[in-house]
């Protein structure tokens, strides 16, 4: 019984070492001297859906729009040890973020949104960009500290969530994204664009417009 007791961990003891060398072998363990993380509040974003909410907006003109949340994704590591091949680094800093993707079926087509939210190193500050359909938030101007691997914004973020006025009630926290902080992708289509669109902090998407005037609002709202 002791003879196979020693021989267990003999090949428990070589098993071990085949395994740490078989991982020196195929990459380096990195370490990240800087991590940011989203706060409880950050995340407030991020928890306005889950993957399956699905959503009526009515129009002005009569019509029926369903939104459906079809992803979600938080990036927000704890250990800042990882695993890299031996030529491709991560470099010396990590920032959390958070997304989330919807689809709206509109009468004649399905148009895609979503939601992201980064954590800057840089000044603590949050992030977010938006999209609907063919309308994309601006991006800031920034520069890049290559020592630190990461991007230095500048100015005033254009993305400033707000107090607004919604069916009569006013909500806390929301963007409007419109002619002053987004515009068209590159490969837009022409047709009746989204003009506009308001997402909540606590309850996501809520309102949008098109270029034609018919707006959509949330029938739960």
């Amino acid at each position: 019984m002791l003879h196979k007791l020693r021989c267990y961990k003999e090949w428990s003891g070589s098993l071990v070492a085949v395994l740490v060398l078989s991982m020196a072998m195929a990459g380096c363990i990195g370490y990240y001297s800087e991590v940011s993380h989203l706060t409880d509040d950050d995340l407030e974003w991020y928890n306005a859906w889950e993957v399956g909410d699905t959503v009526l907006f009515d129009s002005t003109a009569g019509n029926v729009d369903t939104l459906v949340v079809v992803n979600k994704r938080l990036e927000d590591i704890r250990n800042p040890f990882y695993t890299h091949c031996v030529d491709n680094d991560r470099g010396p800093t990590y920032e959390a973020s958070a997304y989330y993707q919807y689809e709206i079926k509109h009468p004649d087509k399905v148009m895609e949104g979503s939601l992201s939210t980064f954590k800057r190193i840089c000044n603590d500050s949050l992030e977010i960009k938006g999209r609907l359909d063919s309308r994309f938030s601006n991006g800031r101007k920034f520069s890049f500290d290559h020592a630190r691997d990461l991007m230095v914004f500048e100015g005033d973020n254009p993305i400033k969530p707000r107090r607004i006025r919604f069916k009569g009630i006013y909500l806390e926290e929301c963007i409007v994204f419109d002619s002053c902080n987004s515009d068209y992708g590159r490969y837009s289509v022409a047709g009746d664009s989204i003009e506009s669109f308001i997402i909540s902090k606590r309850h996501g998407l809520i309102s949008y417009r098109f270029k034609n005037g018919e707006e959509y609002t949330r029938r739960d709202l």
